[in-house]
């Protein structure tokens, strides 16, 4: 079942209140890694595409959280596994299109949400390459 405007409200709320209580992860969270330029916490519908594992693919439509030139975060109901390759496409603030390939670098759970109880995770995605600033 895909998860309503709602959900993805109440998930966005989850995480504000929780970074809140825990603070803003800093680099040394990151493992000592500092981002090389800011995330936007802009939030727009995103298709992510992932193997079936019937061989085939499945898209699925998902809520960005935020995003930056090395990668995205995104709300979706179903977990991903760390190293899995998938295909996001979204369209940008301009109206281009945008598609690009990225590994899952980590799933966690954020809970139940809404009132069909949807399970919601938060997936962060590495593009396989940094994106070029734009113009």
């Amino acid at each position: 079942m895909r998860l309503q405007e709602s959900d993805w409200t109440e998930a966005l709320q989850r995480i504000s209140h929780e970074q809140a209580l825990l603070g803003e992860r800093t680099a040394a969270d990151r493992g000592g890694v500092p981002r090389d330029v800011p995330r936007s916490d802009r939030q727009r519908p995103c298709m992510l595409r992932v193997a079936d594992g019937a061989g085939g693919h499945a898209v699925h439509e998902v809520m960005t959280r935020n995003s930056g030139r090395g990668g995205v975060s995104v709300l979706h109901n179903e977990a991903l596994n760390t190293g899995e390759p998938v295909t996001l496409a979204m369209q940008l603030d301009d109206g281009r299109g945008f598609v690009a390939p990225a590994n899952v670098a980590w799933c966690r759970r954020i809970g139940q949400v809404g009132e069909g109880a949807e399970v919601c995770f938060e997936i962060g995605f590495r593009f396989a390459a940094p994106l070029a600033a734009a113009a």
